[in-house]
């Protein structure tokens, strides 16, 4: 049995793991240590779970070549984003190796038996996420998980989101005090300048529930909220659907709700949708058959080039948008 060291020890990260950890060596076993990078001499406590060795990042002693400044004051201890210190450039390296190490190990697919595209690149790499998900932070505060953790750490201002959203959790924090005992999480949703909230419950909606949504929407001028309680029906408070348009195809409205799932950054949906439509290259007389459709994000589009488009979707509410759509 390998005893390990009671006090840090030095190591150098070689590479990424899958899970976007450092994977440095140790005695010839690998180690795994969540927030350090290539080329980082490291300062880290070795501790084993299973039979998988993970090191405490405790300083790092020496920057890699990549290691940049992270652009958020709380990403030391925030769990929302765990490459702020990682350059962009090497962020889209690491994802496409990630990727690519994926279809070999899991897949079985050799990476020389098909063609790699170029990475597609987003328009904005910060401050565009339209939707996000806070927890309680305990005096009555909202934010997210810890990183590595499940403590919460208080978050007033989120930089990473879309402007609208950017200091909408302090703000709605003292608003929702009313509900904070009964709630399991909060989400948020942007449409260009618009917002809604949702709250998930964890019992039914009550009549004070209602009462603090609507004035956090009217204080906060959002346009709507979304009570969900643990069973039954989820109660809407003024005009929580926001509006979108569906890419490729601008005459056919999207519907977005905060309860259900979107692509959370609206400018790289529409060159993913673009790129997905073109690679499956649909003909006029062929059938498509979509799962996990959702709202419609592609099946729209796909619907402009194929014969018929079935989706097929779980969830009631990415059902309802989708119909809605449709319709319109």
């Amino acid at each position: 049995m390998l005893t390990l060291p009671e006090t840090p020890i030095e190591l150098t990260i070689e590479r990424l793991g899958q899970l976007g950890e450092g994977v440095a060596s140790w005695e010839g076993r690998t180690v795994f240590v969540p927030g350090a990078f290539p080329g980082d001499t490291v300062r880290v406590l070795l501790e084993a779970q299973g039979r998988v060795l993970r090191g405490q990042l405790r300083q790092v002693l020496v920057d890699g070549a990549e290691r940049v400044t992270s652009r958020c004051v709380l990403s030391e201890a925030c769990g929302g984003c765990d490459w702020l210190e990682l350059s962009v450039t090497a962020q889209r390296s690491a994802k496409q190796e990630i990727v690519l190490s994926t279809l070999e190990h899991l897949g079985r697919l050799s990476r020389t038996g098909f063609t790699v595209r170029p990475l597609m690149v987003a328009p904005r790499d910060w401050g565009y996420r339209r939707r996000a998900v806070l927890h309680g932070a305990g005096k009555g505060a909202l934010g997210y998980f810890g990183r590595r953790t499940h403590e919460r750490v208080p978050v007033d201002l989120c930089p990473a989101l879309t402007p609208v959203l950017t200091a909408l959790p302090g703000k709605l924090a003292p608003l929702l005090k009313p509900l904070a005992k009964d709630t399991e999480e909060v989400l948020l949703l942007a449409e260009g300048d618009k917002a809604a909230f949702a709250v998930n419950l964890s019992g039914p909606v009550t009549a004070r529930h209602l009462e603090a949504a609507e004035a956090a929407v009217r204080a906060l001028r959002l346009e709507g909220a979304v009570l969900v309680p643990k069973e039954g029906s989820a109660r809407l408070v003024g005009r929580p659907v926001l509006r979108s348009l569906s890419p490729l195809r601008p005459e056919v409205p999207l519907y977005l709700r905060p309860d259900a799932f979107a692509q959370a950054h609206a400018e790289a949906n529409v060159g993913l949708v673009s790129s997905a439509i073109q690679e499956l290259g649909a003909r006029e007389a062929e059938s498509v058959l979509e799962l996990y459709s959702g709202n419609g994000n592609f099946t729209f589009p796909l619907a402009g080039t194929a014969a018929s488009v079935l989706g097929v979707e779980s969830s009631p509410v990415g059902v309802e948008m989708a119909q809605r759509s449709a319709r319109e």
